[in-house]
Protein backbone atom coordinates (compact mmCIF):
# COMPACT_ATOMS: atom_id res chain seq x y z
CA UNK A 1 0.00 0.00 0.00
CA UNK A 2 1.46 3.23 -1.09
CA UNK A 3 1.90 6.35 1.04
CA UNK A 4 -0.98 8.31 -0.99
CA UNK A 5 -3.46 5.31 0.21
CA UNK A 6 -2.72 5.63 2.92
CA UNK A 7 -4.21 9.31 3.74
CA UNK A 8 -7.62 8.28 2.16
CA UNK A 9 -10.53 6.91 3.79
CA UNK A 10 -10.85 3.25 3.35
CA UNK A 11 -13.94 2.60 0.73
CA UNK A 12 -14.20 6.25 -0.26
CA UNK A 13 -11.37 6.65 -2.71
CA UNK A 14 -8.59 4.19 -3.97
CA UNK A 15 -5.68 5.04 -6.23
CA UNK A 16 -4.46 3.15 -8.99
CA UNK A 17 -1.16 3.75 -10.94
CA UNK A 18 -2.80 6.25 -13.23
CA UNK A 19 -6.21 6.80 -12.19
CA UNK A 20 -7.99 7.60 -8.88
CA UNK A 21 -11.90 5.36 -8.01
CA UNK A 22 -14.59 7.26 -6.66
CA UNK A 23 -16.57 4.84 -4.42
CA UNK A 24 -14.66 1.67 -5.97
CA UNK A 25 -17.11 -1.53 -6.02
CA UNK A 26 -19.73 0.58 -7.67
CA UNK A 27 -20.47 0.88 -11.50
CA UNK A 28 -20.57 4.08 -13.52
CA UNK A 29 -23.71 5.19 -14.72
CA UNK A 30 -25.38 2.98 -12.25
CA UNK A 31 -29.51 3.83 -11.51
CA UNK A 32 -30.48 7.08 -10.38
CA UNK A 33 -31.75 6.75 -6.56
CA UNK A 34 -35.59 6.45 -6.12
CA UNK A 35 -35.02 10.46 -4.74
CA UNK A 36 -34.15 11.66 -7.81
CA UNK A 37 -36.34 10.15 -9.53
CA UNK A 38 -38.98 11.25 -8.06
CA UNK A 39 -37.82 14.57 -8.41
CA UNK A 40 -37.55 14.65 -11.77
CA UNK A 41 -41.36 13.37 -12.08
CA UNK A 42 -42.65 16.45 -10.34
CA UNK A 43 -40.50 19.15 -12.78
CA UNK A 44 -41.65 17.15 -15.45
CA UNK A 45 -45.37 17.15 -14.63
CA UNK A 46 -44.98 20.81 -13.81
CA UNK A 47 -43.39 22.02 -17.43
CA UNK A 48 -46.07 19.65 -18.69
CA UNK A 49 -48.97 21.47 -16.55
CA UNK A 50 -47.28 25.17 -17.15
CA UNK A 51 -47.33 24.20 -20.99
CA UNK A 52 -50.92 23.43 -20.95
CA UNK A 53 -51.88 26.75 -18.72
CA UNK A 54 -49.99 28.88 -21.65
CA UNK A 55 -51.23 27.48 -24.60
CA UNK A 56 -54.99 27.80 -23.15
CA UNK A 57 -53.94 31.14 -22.07
CA UNK A 58 -53.61 33.07 -25.11
CA UNK A 59 -55.13 33.79 -28.56
CA UNK A 60 -54.94 35.67 -31.60
CA UNK A 61 -57.54 37.68 -33.57
CA UNK A 62 -56.75 38.21 -36.87
CA UNK A 63 -57.54 41.96 -38.78
CA UNK A 64 -60.57 41.09 -40.33
CA UNK A 65 -62.20 40.00 -37.01
CA UNK A 66 -63.18 41.40 -33.32
CA UNK A 67 -62.83 38.88 -30.63
CA UNK A 68 -65.86 39.17 -27.70
CA UNK A 69 -64.39 37.60 -24.38
CA UNK A 70 -67.26 35.92 -22.24
CA UNK A 71 -65.94 34.99 -18.40
CA UNK A 72 -68.66 32.40 -17.11
CA UNK A 73 -71.07 32.78 -19.95
CA UNK A 74 -71.43 37.32 -19.70
CA UNK A 75 -69.66 39.37 -22.59
CA UNK A 76 -66.87 41.30 -20.51
CA UNK A 77 -65.06 42.75 -23.76
CA UNK A 78 -64.19 42.60 -27.17
CA UNK A 79 -60.62 43.11 -28.21
CA UNK A 80 -59.54 43.93 -31.96
CA UNK A 81 -56.23 42.23 -34.32
CA UNK A 82 -53.77 40.90 -32.23
CA UNK A 83 -52.46 38.63 -30.00
CA UNK A 84 -54.50 38.85 -26.01
CA UNK A 85 -54.18 37.14 -22.94
CA UNK A 86 -57.37 35.32 -21.03
CA UNK A 87 -58.12 33.08 -18.37
CA UNK A 88 -57.34 29.26 -18.70
CA UNK A 89 -59.49 26.48 -18.13
CA UNK A 90 -62.47 27.55 -19.35
CA UNK A 91 -63.17 30.55 -17.28
CA UNK A 92 -63.08 33.31 -20.03
CA UNK A 93 -63.94 31.88 -23.62
CA UNK A 94 -63.02 33.83 -26.74
CA UNK A 95 -65.79 34.17 -30.19
CA UNK A 96 -64.10 35.55 -33.18
CA UNK A 97 -66.69 37.56 -35.44
CA UNK A 98 -65.65 38.42 -38.99
CA UNK A 99 -66.46 42.06 -39.13
CA UNK A 100 -64.29 43.93 -41.77
CA UNK A 101 -65.67 40.99 -44.37
CA UNK A 102 -67.83 42.39 -47.36
CA UNK A 103 -70.95 39.65 -47.52
CA UNK A 104 -73.47 39.72 -50.43
CA UNK A 105 -76.36 37.69 -50.54
CA UNK A 106 -78.26 37.73 -54.18
CA UNK A 107 -81.52 36.99 -54.45
CA UNK A 108 -83.90 36.62 -57.35
CA UNK A 109 -80.84 37.56 -59.55
CA UNK A 110 -77.52 37.02 -61.10
CA UNK A 111 -75.23 39.44 -61.76
CA UNK A 112 -72.06 38.39 -63.62
CA UNK A 113 -68.27 38.44 -62.42
CA UNK A 114 -65.49 39.07 -64.86
CA UNK A 115 -63.17 36.74 -62.62
CA UNK A 116 -65.19 33.63 -62.34
CA UNK A 117 -65.91 30.93 -64.97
Amino acid sequence: MGHAEKNLKKGTYAMNEEKIFINPGKKPGGALPPKTIKRMVIVGAIIIAALILISTAWYTVDEKQQAVVTTFGRVTSTTGAGMHFKLPFGIQQVNKVNVNVYQKIEIGYRTSDEYTS
